[in-house]
């Protein structure tokens, strides 16, 4: 129902590049396809929907600003419903885990740029690599073992000295709150009963993209703020 999103009638689609699972979302269309459905497998260039300006906000889209609205993504959680019902208890849970906050958006316009120097470089393309190479926010620790992105994106990982007890993980998140790169930790990173630890923050990185506002600077001290910690809180559930 397009009522129920600012992105009015949207698709998510599923797809898997160097060995990551990615997602692309396009948004505000004026109808579906006919005949397309949940699980249904789609070939590049086949027609899976119609641009329009659907939308639940006040203003609406005026027509001559019918748009696709599009994002290349990573899915935060596959376990988003039970967070949000264990966390957001007075929220409605409209999309389960396509709701907006769940997905994390790479910027599609700089994914494009790359494709396009590497093939005129005449080099290969690599999206996991591109995605690694993002320039870090914010570096932070969280002791979660069983660390469900790490599981779901081992290529994002760095395992080459893993510890024989992984107790958690060192996070390195880009702008936007993906973690670019993941390093297992043992028990001696962790002191104290903290869930998780702001270690380090790039002032140069946040200047230049501020929007998501994950950490701001207290004093002489950076912090995660309540975004940061409700977005950390969903990766590590």
């Amino acid at each position: 129902k397009p009522g129920l999103s600012n992105y009015g009638n949207y698709i998510v689609m599923q797809h898997q590049v160097d060995g990551l699972r990615v997602y692309t979302l396009y948004a505000h269309l004026r109808a579906i396809a006919s005949g397309l459905s949940v699980g249904q497998a789609k070939k590049s260039g086949e027609i899976i929907a119609t641009m329009g300006r659907t939308a639940n906000t006040r203003q609406g889209i005026s027509r001559e600003r019918a748009h696709l609205h599009f994002e290349i993504c990573l899915l935060a959680n596959s376990n988003f419903s039970a967070w949000h019902k264990k966390s957001l208890s007075d929220q409605r849970d409209n999309h389960g885990q396509w709701n907006g906050q769940n997905l994390m958006g790479i910027d599609p316009w700089n994914v494009f740029l790359a494709q396009h120097e590497a093939k005129a470089k005449r080099q290969p393309f690599s999206l996991r690599q591109f995605i690694s190479g993002q320039p870090v926010l914010c570096r932070v620790l969280v002791k979660s073992p069983n660390f469900q992105w790490a599981k779901r994106h081992p290529d994002l990982v760095d395992s080459m000295e893993a510890p024989r007890t992984i107790v958690g993980y060192e996070i390195s998140l880009d702008p936007n709150g993906v973690p670019i790169r993941s390093k297992p930790r043992d028990a001696s990173a962790f002191s104290g009963k903290e869930p998780f630890k702001l270690l380090h923050v790039d002032p140069g990185v946040y200047k230049q993209f501020p929007c998501r506002k994950l950490v701001f600077k207290k004093g002489q001290q950076w912090v995660l703020t309540a975004k940061g910690i409700t977005h950390i809180k969903l990766l590590a559930y």
